[in-house]
């Protein structure tokens, strides 16, 4: 039966293996759920450390996809459709009506906070998001894209990309935009992770491309 689908649209990244029966199960959980909720994601464990669950989800603004839980506790969403703030898009279905409704996700955005941007207009707009409970395991091999790794160090490109994008949230006048002292405090912590990591991996070309995405976000 395909007709679900129909009415919405699966966004699923390369490097997620989404099985026939989670797609199923996550289908069925948009059929059952309430009017308000336009986005179901699932719970993504790692591949190579299933035992540990990609934080894709975050229940406020000091929560951002990209750290890990443990799925034996630790903040994990659980129970029958897990309300939360936003998911990050490497898998979720979405129902089509709030693209109209809440427009698309900005173009100018590549590699982080496309998602959070759409997400945040999307409770600004009074819909909710939700974690979908699955039957099986849905693996991810995070961080593999632009030469990253499971332990979020960052290459040149990766850095750049991060960078620029936390600095379009001002930009774009997201409704992220309206704690400034929030997303000020995020950025100081992103550039203290790029240091950090130029510094244990001695690599300079971190620091330039952090440069570099921060002038880029500007213009």
């Amino acid at each position: 039966e395909i007709r679900p689908l129909l009415r919405r649209q699966l966004l699923v990244d390369s490097d997620v293996r989404l099985t026939a029966s989670s797609l199923e199960d996550m289908v069925v959980a948009a059929e059952s759920d309430s009017p308000d909720r336009v986005a179901w994601a699932p719970p993504l464990p790692f591949e190579n450390r299933p035992d540990r669950v990609w934080r894709n989800w975050y229940h406020n603004v000091w929560r951002w996809p990209g750290q890990w839980a443990s799925d034996r506790g630790n903040g994990v969403p659980t129970g029958e459709k897990a309300a939360v703030d936003g998911v990050a898009t490497a898998a979720v279905l979405v129902r089509l009506e709030a693209f109209s409704k809440h427009g698309l996700f900005k173009s100018g955005y590549f590699f982080g906070n496309e998602d959070r941007d759409w997400f945040s207009r999307v409770r600004q707009g009074g819909d909710q998001i939700a974690m979908a409970p699955v039957r099986e395991k849905i693996l991810h091999n995070v961080h593999q894209s632009l030469d990253g790794d499971l332990y979020g160090n960052f290459s040149p490109a990766r850095t750049y990309y991060i960078v620029r994008s936390m600095v379009l949230i001002f930009t774009y006048n997201s409704p992220l935009a309206s704690k400034p002292l929030l997303r000020l405090v995020e950025t100081t912590l992103t550039i203290l992770r790029v240091l950090r990591v130029a510094v244990r991996t001695r690599n300079p070309r971190v620091l330039t491309a952090a440069w570099a995405g921060f002038v880029d976000g500007l213009r």
